[in-house]
């Protein structure tokens, strides 16, 4: 009972505060090791119901938000359904967060992507992460997600017109395949955005044409050794099923055959990591746990100002679940736009098993941009960071294919050294090969 009373008590609050939740609140606390100007806040997106996506920015290099001279960098997590706290705690932010016993500790992240721009971590759809959905609203679509983001980013730049100025950039992976190419392609063909600078977009790891990358499970754990020959055929079958599902308009079920297939080609592999099939065992504690753990905290959640206590979960399993359709739902209709208006980096981490190498170019071989075409019948070329190999390349115009080596699904945790360095390039139009 007294639970009961607690979330009524709660959810009570949630919907007093909807209308007054802070747009812009300046984050100075020592918890963080950040000694440049850092903002978060709540951008409303739904006037009907007060939802509410959550941001979390930092300005350029430990320095202020007024340098028009550097990228906006948007950070876009996948899931769907989880938090773009991953890639600032886990990943690429400033800082990242370690368990020390009982206690938690944030330590400065070296090689993070505020070196190279402004940088804003998201957290949609809403309901996801720290963002809030009032009214029981939640999404069943990337069309639906990209009105909420064009929503956000005309609110997010009347409270930030500091970035008026400033390139912008839009990145992420895993399901960002999905939020990046939609969003993008909806900012395009609007001409109420013209004011916004889209200079260019990166894909990681990016789940976008399921038709083309489900049905190559089976033969790239079998050629890598997770599968023998009687598991590949069994896998091949499933594929097989899926894909007559999509090709049925049946995207809820082949979304249920192609969870089946990432749940169980590393249990059949012997243990290992779906992000990184290279990676046994998987670990016992990983950064979800400890995440959760550290962003749980009540301590933490008033020191980031947030209005209201919120049981805090890296991946929202409602909004998973309501996105079932929608993942196996292809956005490479939307590619073509953006692949001729902006600068475009694909990259993929070489021992990713969950949205692999040879899914990304079955899909590619598909997309409606004849530039397409000439890059994949391009040879590799080698990518050298001091003097090693960390990956090869290939490069059409503004668009740069990168696979990155040694690195699974989450590329800037396994190598965050070449992910810097990929990134630098991209932006800065240094040569892959100099």
């Amino acid at each position: 009972m007294k639970l009961v009373i607690a979330l009524l008590l709660t959810a009570l609050v949630l919907s007093s505060q909807a209308q007054q939740l802070p747009e812009r609140q300046a984050i100075s606390d020592l918890l963080f090791p950040f000694g440049g100007e850092s903002y978060n806040g709540y951008i409303q997106v739904n006037n009907q119901t007060g939802s509410a996506i959550y941001y979390h920015l930092f300005g350029y290099n430990n320095g202020t938000i007024n340098n028009p001279q550097v990228p906006l960098i948007f950070w876009f997590q996948g899931g769907p359904g989880c938090s773009g706290e991953i890639g600032l705690y886990a990943e690429l932010g400033p800082f990242s967060v370690i368990r020390d016993g009982p206690d938690y500790r944030v330590i400065p992240r070296d090689k993070n992507w505020n070196k190279l721009g402004h940088i804003v971590f998201i957290d949609q759809p809403v309901g996801t992460g720290f963002s809030l959905a009032f009214k029981g609203e939640v999404l069943n679509t990337t069309a639906q997600a990209a009105v909420h983001f064009q929503v956000f980013i005309a609110r997010f730049f009347q409270v930030f017109p500091e970035f008026l100025q400033n390139e912008v950039y839009l990145t992420g992976e895993s399901y960002a395949g999905h939020w990046i190419p939609a969003f993008a392609n909806y900012l395009l063909t609007n001409t109420s955005n013209s004011y916004i600078n889209l200079k260019g977009v990166a894909l990681g790891d990016a789940w976008i044409n399921p038709l083309y990358q489900t049905p190559v499970y089976s033969t790239m754990c079998y050629v890598v050794g997770l599968l023998n020959q009687k598991e590949r055929d069994y896998i091949k079958l499933i594929e097989n099923h899926a894909v007559q599902a999509m090709l049925s308009g049946d995207y809820v079920y082949a979304t249920q055959l192609s969870n089946f297939i990432l749940d169980n080609v590393c249990v059949l592999g012997g243990g290992c990591d779906d992000n990184n099939y290279r990676r046994y065992p998987v670990p016992s504690e990983d950064f979800h746990t400890v995440l959760t753990g550290f962003l749980s905290l009540e301590e933490v959640q008033k020191r980031l100002k947030l209005p209201v206590y919120k049981a805090f979960s890296m991946c929202n399993g409602n909004i998973t679940d309501a996105m079932l359709g929608d993942n196996s739902e292809s956005t490479a209709d939307t590619l073509p736009l953006v692949l001729s208006k902006l600068k475009t980096l694909i990259y993929v981490g070489q021992d990713d098993e969950n949205v692999n190498y040879e899914g990304i170019l079955n899909y590619l071989k598909f997309v409606d941009y004849d530039p397409i075409q000439s890059l994949l019948a391009q040879k590799k070329k080698n990518w050298n960071l001091n003097g090693q190999p960390v990956g090869h390349f290939k490069k059409e115009g503004d668009l740069t294919f990168v696979t990155v080596y040694k690195s699974g699904h989450l590329v800037p945790t396994d190598q965050p050294e070449s992910a810097f360095d990929m990134l630098n390039r991209f932006i800065n139009n240094i040569p892959f090969d100099q």
